[in-house]
């Protein structure tokens, strides 16, 4: 959870607004599906749906909490703060931390192995007229 919350910090940093993580969620279920074919079903999308849920719901948590802070540090300083005029925005990209292992783990009867080891995430960008979209290059195989 710590993890998620620094996220949900550096993610109010770069500008992400909530309903991103709407946008988000949709993509990454529709490339599982994509991923999965005719593996994929109901319940893995409910699962996965959860699970999404619940990281976006730590961590939009974070970011308002974040928000909050810049703004009160902002008028004890006299100035603005991000989202007020100030810096933030832009183009998210997620190369940090690539290779570090995720905590939360899915339920053992989901094909997770299949799904991670054919998909590799390379960046999120903001561009995409729904929000954020998956950039995504499939495994490098042998």
């Amino acid at each position: 959870s710590d993890m998620l919350i620094r996220l949900g910090k550096r993610h109010h940093d770069l500008g992400v607004r909530p309903q991103q993580y709407v946008s988000m969620q949709r993509s990454i279920l529709v490339s599982l599906e994509e991923l999965l074919g005719a593996e994929w079903n109901r319940d893995y999308r409910d699962a996965w749906a959860s699970v999404f849920s619940f990281i976006s719901h730590v961590m939009i948590k974070a970011a308002a909490e974040e928000a909050q802070r810049v703004a009160r540090e902002g008028k004890q300083e006299g100035g603005k703060g991000r989202g007020e005029g100030g810096e933030g925005g832009g183009e998210a990209s997620h190369g940090e931390g690539r290779g570090k292992g995720c905590p939360i783990t899915a339920p053992a009867h989901m094909p997770v192995n299949k799904v991670l080891s054919g998909l590799q995430l390379e960046s999120i960008h903001t561009s995409h007229p729904d929000g954020h979209y998956l950039h995504r290059t499939p495994a490098k195989k042998g």
